[in-house]
């Protein structure tokens, strides 16, 4: 199931993602993610 937790961020900011969960990230306008992945 999809996190549906709202969270905003700006430039130089980062959101970390629940590991478990698919991403569903809808932009309000044209970005650059810079995605990376931790694996313990």
């Amino acid at each position: 199931m999809p996190s549906h937790h709202e969270s905003g961020s700006r430039a130089g900011e980062m959101i970390l993602l629940p590991a478990q969960q698919p991403p569903v990230l809808k932009a309000l306008k044209r970005f650059k993610m810079f995605l990376t992945m931790i694996r313990s």
